[in-house]
């Protein structure tokens, strides 16, 4: 084994999640077994494995937030892992100035199911999993930031330690485990949190203090009654992958027209303010869809009653109903003016996404 190029490669996977924004890293090794630590000083990302390398330290000693005992610790699935990133993250705003926002509430809770949700206010994404094992109670809002860390960790070391790409890799890290371990944060009256990923290459490990805020109380915004439709997640996401395709060049094309026109305004000294402002959305209806600022139209059914929604949003919860092995979700909706909630199952391991529509013309 290349003890140099491991090393340097355990330093590289723990900065992975952070990226540019990695202020300090470490390396120590104890016992034949090395840890590489990076932080960008709001998270810590630590990986551990079996290198070959000699005992020491290298880089300055790295502390992270201390935590004064467990309040509540859950282990799960390593496919849950992807779930959260896939279907609950692209639900959450790291950019509001509402910082509960800009993460995902976990509810952990002896004898209950394993709840995240994320929400960006707009949108909602709420995924059920089953636990290996739970002891006490949390309910932790843990940072985008921190899930994403993590997760490029993980797949950096499966890359790099396991030599796995493409499925295999994903197929390891949901053979691997996932812990999350929460305790008070006796400096700032908080929380601590560390999510914990082990498989066969090693572990890896994203500490942060819970975000400070309070996080909306997401199942007074689950909507019900109105009319239910069984639609094709697959079909349905294929159809508003090729509208946005469109729609980004129809974008494209009417703001370069756009910005022509205003150039001309600007010569002949007429108002030119403004922004550039392109239609969105697809109107979903049991006939089909039909989209706005482009020229497209689908025949695949995707909601219960006509209503318009941002492709995007759609897109996302279609992408969420799939991490969650569902070939068929629930579309619920009763007018164009309600929010329209996509469900799969009712029971056990599920997904629920509910989108607020945009405004009818």
């Amino acid at each position: 084994m290349n003890t140099a190029k491991t090393t340097t490669d355990l330093q590289t996977i723990a900065a992975a999640g952070l990226g540019r924004k990695a202020t300090s890293m470490a390396i120590t090794t104890d016992s034949g077994i090395t840890r590489a630590t990076a932080t960008n000083g709001s998270v810590w990302v630590d990986v551990v494995a079996m290198v070959g390398d000699k005992p020491g330290q290298r880089g300055e000693s790295i502390w992270h937030p201390a935590s004064a005992g467990v309040n509540a610790d859950v282990q799960f699935r390593g496919a849950c892992l992807r779930q959260i990133i896939d279907g609950i993250l692209p639900a959450t705003d790291p950019e509001s100035s509402r910082y509960a926002l800009g993460g995902t509430l976990v509810e952990i809770a002896e004898g209950e199911m394993l709840n995240v949700i994320g929400t960006d206010g707009k949108r909602l994404h709420a995924g059920v999993m089953q636990p290996h094992a739970i002891c006490g109670q949390a309910s932790p809002i843990i940072a985008a930031e921190q899930w994403k860390a993590l997760y490029a960790a993980v797949r950096a070391t499966v890359r790099k330690l396991g030599g796995l790409s493409g499925k295999k890799l994903d197929a390891a890290i949901d053979a691997g485990t996932v812990r999350i371990m929460v305790g008070s944060h006796q400096a700032t009256g908080g929380e601590v949190v560390s999510i914990y990923w082990a498989g066969e290459p090693g572990e890896v490990s994203a500490t942060a203090l819970a975000v400070a805020g309070r996080f909306p109380r997401w199942r007074d915004c689950i909507p019900s009654g109105g009319e239910s439709l069984a639609v094709n997640v697959a079909a349905v996401a294929d159809a508003v992958a090729d509208y946005d395709k469109l729609h980004l060049a129809a974008v494209k094309a009417g703001k370069a027209a756009w910005k022509l026109e205003q150039e001309e305004r600007k010569r002949r000294r007429q108002y030119s303010g403004g922004e550039y402002r392109h239609p969105l959305g697809i109107d979903c209806h049991r006939a089909g869809m039909i989209g706005r600022g482009a020229e497209w139209a689908s025949a695949v059914p995707a909601a219960p009653v006509q209503v318009r929604l941002d492709h995007a949003y759609l897109a996302d919860a279609l992408a969420g109903a799939a991490a969650w092995g569902a070939a068929v979700a629930d579309v619920t909706a009763s007018d164009k003016h309600s929010a329209v909630l996509l469900t799969t199952g009712e029971f056990g391991e599920r997904f629920a996404a509910v989108i607020m529509p945009l405004a009818a013309d």
